[in-house]
């Protein structure tokens, strides 16, 4: 298959097995430093200049600015120590260029019927009911591959291209026939499950670890807000190996306050890990960051990075704000917008870390993901937006039916899915 064909182009790397070790849970597949090579390379293959700015501290953050002819066309950024910090930066710059209205090309765009579209593979998504409840009409979709049995759907391309459904692109819907109302369905529209790697299945477990750790995080908010039982567990730091602890003494010392390690892991079983710093009384929470791995350890490791990160950013660009004013008439999903976690934080158990296996490769990864999700009946599907001539990938990944309730945090007025409101109905999450 044309995959397996790049990923061997990826392998072919004159770096032996004895200089790639297992890096990030085998979530890569290079040495950060040849990774970054990497990625600058597949920029300078589209013609786009690259600028990196590392923005302090031991473990801290960078950002990557990318350009053609002086003209700004995206920013990444990425976290841990400098080569991590500096590969995680690359790759996302990558992934938000050709992620955005670049990706939406003619040859790849079909226009499918918007209520078949529901009734298919986005059956059981939480925006299959907005799609189904609302006008029909010929909707962007693009072809996407099961990575159970490679058979191929149509999925809207507003789910990964968040410019789509706007009046920037309006002119490009009509070349394409495009024509549907997007005004109910577009506050769905989130680029989750849009990754970059040094080869499509690094993408891949990329997007997928996202996809979960988004669904993880959408559970604990229907749990905490919706449902008012939270059911999630604070990582006891006594229990954290002596690298997590440090990094955590590290955070609270940057922060100035005391880190939470919420442990938000599902039915599905991926370790999943939030960082969090609680807000001042009536404000939003900014501060905390996210993981999702195989292994717990890297989950933590990211969720604390990803705070630190945050941090790093705000120096430069500011905090993150979102308007969350028109939630007020909607007290639960006003609260689960703001995601003031402090008092479920005071009922919360502490829970012993416990350590979990890493894969060793991302194909490794990528099949003991594929495993999980099919032991509860999920599936994912893949669609690769780029390939670079030497394998680093951009790629849009879909797992129907896991929750995006978490874009309420963004100010979105979404209500959750089947399995959001299964959990609400049977106490179960």
């Amino acid at each position: 298959m044309e995959t397996d064909a790049r990923h061997a182009t990826v392998n072919a790397s004159p770096v032996t097995r004895e200089e790639r070790p297992v890096v990030q849970a085998g979530e890569r597949g290079l040495p950060f430093a040849i990774a970054v090579e990497r990625g600058l390379a597949a920029l300078a293959e589209l013609g786009i200049d690259a600028e990196l700015h590392d923005l302090g501290g031991e473990p801290g953050a960078c950002r990557c600015v990318v350009s053609r002819d002086g003209r700004w066309l995206a920013n990444g950024c990425g976290k841990g120590n400098r080569d991590a910090a500096r590969a995680g930066a690359v790759f996302e710059a990558l992934e938000h260029h050709l992620s955005g209205r670049t990706s939406v090309r003619a040859e790849t765009v079909e226009l499918c019927s918007a209520h078949e579209v529901a009734a298919g593979a986005l059956r059981g998504d939480s925006v299959a009911s907005a799609l189904a409840d609302a006008d029909d009409g010929p909707m962007g979709c693009r072809r996407y591959r099961s990575l159970t049995d490679g058979s191929t759907v149509p999925v809207p391309v507003f789910l990964s291209c968040i410019d789509y459904p706007t009046e920037e692109c309006e002119e490009l819907r009509r070349e394409l026939g495009d024509t549907y109302d997007y005004t109910t369905a577009v506050r769905y529209s989130v680029n989750s499950g849009c990754a970059s790697g040094a080869s499509v299945t690094e993408a891949t477990v990329h997007a997928l670890n996202e996809i979960i750790e988004r669904d993880a995080w959408s559970m604990m908010l229907v749990d905490v807000f919706l449902a008012r039982r939270p059911r999630f567990g604070v990582l006891d730091p006594a229990s954290l190996p002596d690298d997590l602890a440090g990094l955590l003494r590290y955070a609270e010392e940057l922060a100035g306050d005391q880190v939470a390690l919420i442990d938000m892991t599902t039915d599905l079983g991926v370790p999943s890990v939030m960082a969090y710093l609680a807000p001042e009384p009536g404000e939003a929470a900014v501060y905390f960051g996210c993981g999702t791995s195989l292994s717990r350890r890297h989950a933590a490791l990211r969720a604390l990075t990803e705070l630190l990160q945050v941090k790093a950013l705000e120096t430069e660009l500011g905090a993150p704000t979102h308007d969350r004013d028109h939630l007020r008439s909607y007290p639960p999903f006003s609260a689960a917008s703001h995601m003031d976690l402090s008092e479920a934080l005071r009922q919360a158990p502490r829970v012993a870390y416990a350590d979990t296996p890493a894969p060793e490769t991302p194909a490794e990864h990528l099949d003991l993901l594929r495993q999980a999700l099919a032991a509860r009946d999920f599936h994912g599907y893949v669609h690769e937006l780029h390939v670079a001539g030497n394998g680093a990938a951009v790629i849009s990944a879909l797992v129907p039916g896991l929750e995006r309730f978490m874009i309420v945090h963004l100010g979105s007025l979404v209500v959750p899915g089947p399995r959001g409101m299964a959990a609400l109905r049977s106490g179960a999450s």
